[in-house]
C-alpha cells in the first residue's frame, strides 16, 4: 500500500509542474501577443506616416505623374498589417521599379527618406544624343549615349543629331539600337572624326560593318570587329599624308574610305 501512495503522490506532482510550464508558456504568448499588437498599431501613429512626397530632376516628365505612382505605391498595407505610409515600412524599392518601368526617359530613381514625414524622389532624366530611323525624319526615335531609344522624335527635329541606321527591321520606345558595347565604339569613332574637322551626319550598321555619311557627302567604312583606336590611327595616318592631299578646303575630297581590313586602307576619288 505504501508504494501504491507513493506513485500517486509522483503523478499528481509531475501534472502541477505541467500546468505551472502551460501557464508560463500561455503569459509568455500573452506578453509577446501584447507587444506585438502594440508595435503594429505603433507603425499606424500619424508621427510616423508620410504626408510629403518631393520629386527633384525632372525635366520633360509630368512631376504630378511621378508623385501618383509614389502616392498609389504607399496607399495599401504592407503584408496586409502595416500601413504603406508608415515611413519606416514604405516599399522603397518598389516605387523606384515602377517609376523606372512607367517612364522609359528615365535613367536613373532614388526615392529616399527625406525626415520622418517625407519621401524624396530624384530624377535623371536621358539625354537626347543622336537619332535611331528607319524612314528619316517621319519614323525616328531619340536615343540616348547607349544607344536606349527612350522617346519617339518629332518629324520636325530641331538640333545637329547623327543618325543611326540599321541593325534593326522595326524599333519601339524601350528598344536598344545594338549592344551598348557597339554602340560605344561607333560614338568613339563619330566623336573622333570630329577632331579631324570632318562632320559626320549619318551612321548605317550592317552586321558588323558600319558605313559613316559626313555631311558634305564623303562616307567612311569600319568594322567593329576592328580595334577602334587602331582604326582611328589608320584613318589619321591617311588623312595626315602629303602625298595624297585627301582633304582639300576643309572637305574629304573622296567618295569613300574604307578602313576594314587592317593595315589595307582604301579610298576612291570622285570621278
Amino acid at each position: 500500500m505504501t508504494g501504491i501512495k507513493r506513485i500517486s503522490y509522483k503523478g499528481r506532482a509531475r501534472t502541477r509542474r505541467r500546468k505551472r510550464k502551460l501557464a508560463k508558456v500561455l503569459f509568455l504568448l500573452f506578453i509577446a501577443a501584447v507587444l506585438a499588437g502594440g508595435a503594429v498599431g505603433a507603425t499606424y501613429l500619424s508621427f510616423w506616416q508620410i504626408r510629403t512626397i518631393e520629386v527633384f530632376g525632372v525635366e520633360t516628365i509630368s512631376e504630378r505623374e511621378v508623385m501618383e505612382i509614389a502616392e498609389n505605391k504607399i496607399s495599401g498595407k504592407i503584408f496586409h498589417i502595416f500601413p504603406g505610409r508608415n515611413i519606416l515600412a514604405a516599399p522603397l524599392g518598389l516605387i523606384e521599379k515602377e517609376i523606372l518601368f512607367s517612364f522609359p526617359k528615365i535613367s536613373a530613381v532614388e526615392v529616399s527618406r527625406s525626415d520622418l514625414s517625407a519621401l524624396k524622389v530624384s530624377i535623371v532624366e536621358r539625354k537626347p544624343h543622336a537619332l535611331w530611323c528607319f524612314e528619316y525624319p517621319s519614323s525616328c526615335f531619340f536615343i540616348d549615349e547607349n544607344g536606349y531609344a527612350f522617346s519617339e522624335a518629332e518629324i520636325f527635329i530641331s538640333g545637329d543629331y547623327v543618325v543611326f541606321e540599321g541593325s534593326q527591321e522595326t524599333a519601339a520606345v524601350g528598344s536598344q539600337f545594338i549592344p551598348s558595347e557597339n554602340f560605344a565604339k561607333i560614338d568613339n569613332f563619330i566623336s573622333s572624326l570630329k577632331t579631324f574637322e570632318l562632320n559626320p551626319s549619318k551612321a548605317r550598321i550592317e552586321n558588323n560593318d558600319v558605313s559613316v555619311t559626313l555631311r558634305s557627302g564623303p562616307r567612311i567604312l569600319f568594322s567593329l570587329s576592328s580595334d577602334i583606336e587602331k582604326t582611328l590611327s589608320n584613318l589619321e595616318s591617311i588623312l595626315s599624308d602629303n602625298n595624297l592631299s585627301l582633304i582639300e578646303g576643309g572637305e574629304l575630297g573622296v567618295e569613300y574610305i574604307d578602313l576594314r581590313f587592317g593595315n589595307k586602307i582604301f579610298y576612291k576619288l570622285p570621278q
